[in-house]
C-alpha cells in the first residue's frame, strides 16, 4: 500500500501541526502582544531571508530596533513580499505552565 507524500500516518488525527481556528483581529492582536519573539521573512538578493526578532506591539503596531544599513532595513518589506510569524503555546487544562 503506498499513500501520497503528503499524508502520514497521523493525517487524520488531531494535532498541533493541524489544528486552527479563526480569530478575530482583537484575538490576534492579543496573542502577538502576549508574546516578544517573532521571525521577520523576506526577499533578499532574490533569496528568502528569515531572522528571529524581539518585538513588541503598541497602538496595532509591531515594532523592533534594527540597524539602518542592516538586511533587513535593506530587504523588501512591503507586502506581499514580507511575512510576519510568531507562535503561541496554550496551556492545556490541568496542564504543567
Amino acid at each position: 500500500m503506498t499513500t501520497p507524500l503528503d499524508q502520514d500516518e497521523f493525517w487524520d488525527s488531531p494535532g498541533l501541526l493541524r489544528a486552527s481556528q479563526p480569530l478575530s483581529t482583537d484575538e490576534c492582536w492579543a496573542l502577538l502582544a502576549g508574546q516578544t519573539t517573532g521571525r521577520i521573512g523576506f526577499l533578499h538578493e532574490g533569496l528568502v531571508t528569515i531572522f528571529p526578532l524581539n518585538y513588541i506591539v503598541h497602538d496595532r503596531g509591531v515594532y523592533f530596533r534594527t540597524s539602518e544599513e542592516g538586511v533587513i532595513a535593506r530587504g523588501q518589506l512591503e507586502r506581499p513580499r514580507s511575512s510576519w510569524t510568531t507562535w503561541t503555546r496554550e496551556r492545556a487544562a490541568g496542564g504543567p505552565s
